[in-house]
């Protein structure tokens, strides 16, 4: 990923952070009242879209030691969007090296 596109992810999660409380707090008041809070609403979904292509992209772009893990993670991250807080941290947020694929027949 480039800086920006880790910066653009960190501020997302802020928003997601700041977004959340003030959701359930406008909700629990008056639950009609969601009209002044539809373009935050928007914007986080716009923002959240965004995201999921740049994460997307990298796994895209990343090599992995091992093929099936650039499937498994683009089905982990579709299928069940928490797993994105393990693989920014652990791929995403590092840049992007060719590994060295470990030799299928270790008898040599």
């Amino acid at each position: 990923m480039s800086r920006r596109e880790k910066a653009f992810c960190i501020f997302y999660f802020v928003y997601i952070l700041v977004y959340i409380p003030v959701f359930i707090t406008v909700m629990n008041t008056d639950s009609r009242s969601f009209g002044p809070i539809i373009p935050f609403h928007l914007l986080g979904m716009a923002l959240g879209l965004v995201f999921l292509i740049i994460v997307l992209r990298d796994i895209y772009k990343r090599e992995f030691p091992n093929p099936n893990q650039k499937i498994t993670w683009t089905i982990l991250i579709l299928m069940f969007w928490p797993s994105v807080f393990v693989y920014l941290p652990r791929y995403g947020f590092k840049p992007r090296t060719r590994e060295e694929k470990l030799p299928t027949n270790a008898s040599d």
